[in-house]
């Protein structure tokens, strides 16, 4: 079974980093890193272009041994 996470945005990234809407990029690829890192094989987002290629990193590092999941 696929895990799904949508965090683009999120009212939880401005509580954990007081921020607008449009200031939550960053802490949306780290919650999206962070799920991807944690087994999630589905992302929900926004800024595709930026989670793509935080995603393609993401996928490199898994295998790296100094990286743990």
């Amino acid at each position: 079974c696929a895990v799904l996470i949508g965090v683009s945005r999120k009212s939880l990234i401005g509580k954990i980093v007081p921020s607008t809407t449009d200031e939550r990029l960053p802490g949306t690829i780290a919650l999206d890193s962070v799920a991807q890192m944690r087994g999630a094989e589905i992302l929900r987002v926004h800024d595709v272009r930026e989670a793509v290629q935080a995603a393609r990193v993401i996928d490199q590092l898994k295998g790296m041994p100094w990286i743990r999941s």
